[in-house]
């Protein structure tokens, strides 16, 4: 993903969630974009 879709994403995702840590965000963008969860 280009890094303007990838900021304009995140910042989208902050929007709708902005309790989100970073970790937090960049977990939720990947499940969003690629259907799977970090493990922890």
């Amino acid at each position: 993903m280009s890094e303007f879709a990838r900021a304009l994403s995140r910042a989208g995702l902050r929007s709708r969630r902005p309790e989100l840590s970073d970790a937090e965000l960049d977990a939720e963008m990947l499940m969003q974009l690629y259907g799977f969860a970090l493990k922890r």
